[in-house]
């Protein structure tokens, strides 16, 4: 070994690097033949589904990097430069899970770019909550519109997935994210209007995560499970991963969209479901 040249040994390190990244990824990508018989990759197309969330949208005016940039990249990662892992991000700002159905149902171009998908990541519901709060604050509730989206979630949910699992080719993985509740159980002194919120606001949230958590079951998908991730922040830390908390000077542009650390937490969840999907096929 010792007289093997410099060349050599960066070339060796090179493809140990590679190796080392599959491994990390849980899985060795399968190369097919192209045409003239040369060893190629296959392309791979990434589908992402839902709101603000995925978009990465925080206000009108500002957005952050979403985690579905952030698994993109993982997943060209894990592929490797011979094989181009194209992105649709199909996510809408604002989206309740009614208008995601609708669009699934009835876009044309979402319901291609689903028919050739190979991952697809979905996240929706939080807007059938949000919309029941008074912007800005969220203090104020209607929760007679709380009621109301849930409900509609819980009608939409079958009917998206079926009609997602009837477009998706054979082997495609789907991952759903569940919902988090952005509400501190013991908030600060100067987000005291917010006590009590976390607990009236809870079982909404857990009757919309319940629906997602049955329907991997039913039809296959795999769970991202941001709900119990973002709860190791509570009682009185939710402001580490949402914009939920900030300064109270600036309490009018507090907002429940994940912050860049929220996003990571989500895009690592993320992760962790594609390399469990990978296993598991081993």
């Amino acid at each position: 070994m010792g007289g093997w040249s410099r060349r050599t040994k960066r070339s060796l390190a090179v493809v140990l690097a590679a190796v080392v990244m599959l491994v990390a990824c849980g899985w060795v990508v399968p190369a097919v033949h192209a045409a003239g018989g040369d060893k190629t990759a296959p392309a791979v197309s990434y589908v992402a589904l839902g709101d603000s969330i995925a978009t990465g949208k925080v206000t009108y005016w500002s957005s952050i990097t979403s985690y579905v940039t952030s698994f993109h990249r993982y997943l060209q990662a894990c592929y490797g430069r011979k094989t181009t892992v194209t992105l649709a991000n199909l996510a809408r700002d604002g989206d309740t899970s009614s208008e995601l159905r609708a669009r699934v149902e009835g876009d044309e171009a979402v319901r291609t770019a689903l028919q050739g998908a190979d991952i697809i990541t979905i996240c929706i519901g939080g807007n059938n909550l949000m919309q029941a709060a008074r912007v800005p604050g969220f203090t104020v509730i209607d929760w007679d519109a709380a009621e109301a989206g849930t409900q509609a979630f819980e009608a939409d949910w079958g009917p998206l997935m079926t009609s997602v699992n009837g477009m998706k080719k054979p082997g495609a993985r789907v991952i759903v994210m569940n919902l988090y509740n952005p509400y501190n159980l013991q908030p600060s002194l100067a987000y005291s209007s917010d006590r009590g919120l976390h607990e009236r606001v809870q079982p909404y949230v857990q009757r919309i995560n319940s629906v997602i958590q049955a329907g991997a079951g039913v039809y296959g998908y795999r769970l991202a499970d941001v709900n119990t991730a973002f709860s190791s922040f509570q009682p009185s830390s939710m402001g580490a991963v949402t914009f939920f908390y900030p300064d109270p000077l600036t309490y009018l542009l507090r907002n429940p969209h994940p912050n860049a650390n929220g996003q990571a937490v989500i895009a690592d969840l993320h992760r962790q479901v594609f390399k469990a999907f990978q296993d598991g096929q081993r």
